[in-house]
């Protein structure tokens, strides 16, 4: 009979013990995971140890730098100067993000064009027409306006810091991490919106320190009907602030805002291809990588991926709501090797 030395056996118990406290923490954290808490989302948050969420400011981009052109390589420099600058990912955000989206899994109505239709105004339905890229810089630019040009921000506060950080994260998105959204033609509305905004801000002689003057000077720029490009997210971001100010009151509207918000952001987070989500999830995860998961639990991406290929057939424009097919866009050459050089600046991000 063959007898072990005493080193085996201590080495052998070692790995055994180490094995099951090993499979004792994975069981634990799955205990203790929100996705097991699905109608307590408060209690255990689903994004636990979230560092926050990165940002971009057109508006206060533009009046801080003030360059006579903009770049997509100056964007990404000077965003990347201040990445460590985020917002808090706090519990009212996250709840109001999981509330929204269990409502839409038990209802079935989801897509930005069903916000829109729900929002009752013809005057902003021409918003649904718009090529995805640009409509993030049109809302964004929107959204900016109806903040700056509120004067009682209590009444709404919660809705207001909800819209504006989700607003301000897929302009980061749009900028920084391209490649996790569909494809647009984002590589060359975003540096035309940031040229044409500064030389206007220039041209109404805003002050640097003053961003709610300039807004309210961006406001007069739809009265005069000055439109610099045919497809400019300016003119369009500022002629849907100016709807949404004059047909809506001020809870409904941050209602409708929240609301538009986190379906873009349900609908990008659909729209990017698993492997990339998986990419970020290994790095630490990326915002929009919660909120796949989160949709998943929820048995969401199954229902936009149906409204998607039913499109096909009935859609002759860029749609930007849940039936949009996102192989219909043109791919730039920068979307098919911008992914490799965004994903080397994120591994530099502390």
């Amino acid at each position: 009979m063959h007898r072990t030395s005493k080193v085996d056996q201590v080495i052998t118990w070692l790995l055994v013990v180490g094995v099951v406290l090993q499979e004792l923490v994975t069981i634990g954290k799955l205990l203790l995971s929100a996705w097991n808490v699905r109608m307590h989302p408060v209690d255990i948050p689903f994004f636990e140890k979230w560092r926050g969420l990165r940002n971009c400011n057109l508006i206060n981009f533009c009046l801080r730098y003030n360059l006579y052109y903009w770049s997509l390589a100056d964007i990404k420099s000077r965003l990347f100067d201040k990445v460590d600058r985020t917002f808090k990912v706090n519990e009212i955000l996250t709840k109001n993000i999981f509330d929204y989206l269990l409502a839409k899994s038990c209802t079935g109505k989801n897509g930005m064009n069903f916000a829109i239709m729900e929002s009752g105004l013809k005057s902003i339905e021409w918003t649904k027409h718009v090529e995805f890229h640009q409509s993030i810089l049109t809302w964004h630019i929107a959204t900016n306006l109806c903040y700056h040009g509120i004067d009682d921000v209590e009444t709404v506060k919660d809705k207001v810091d909800n819209s504006r950080k989700i607003s301000d994260y897929m302009l980061y998105l749009l900028i920084m991490q391209r490649h996790m959204l569909p494809i647009g033609r984002g590589v060359i509305t975003a540096p035309a919106t940031f040229t044409e905004t500064s030389k206007l801000l220039r041209d109404l002689k805003a002050e640097s320190d003053n961003v709610r003057e300039a807004c309210e000077k961006l406001m007069q720029f739809d009265k005069e009907g000055k439109r610099v490009r045919p497809d400019s997210a300016l003119f369009d971001g500022c002629s849907l602030a100016c709807a949404l100010i004059n047909e809506m009151e001020t809870v409904r509207r941050w209602e409708f805002l929240e609301a538009m918000w986190i379906e873009i952001l349900g609908y990008a987070a659909t729209q990017c291809r698993p492997e990339q989500h998986a990419q970020q999830l290994r790095k630490g995860g990326e915002f929009l990588s919660q909120i796949w998961l989160l949709m998943a639990y929820l048995g969401l991406i199954e229902q936009f991926h149906l409204h998607s290929s039913s499109s096909k057939d009935h859609s002759t424009h860029h749609h930007i709501n849940e039936q949009g097919n996102n192989d219909e866009r043109i791919q730039t050459p920068e979307d098919r090797t911008g992914e490799g050089e965004v994903n080397d600046i994120e591994e530099e991000i502390p």
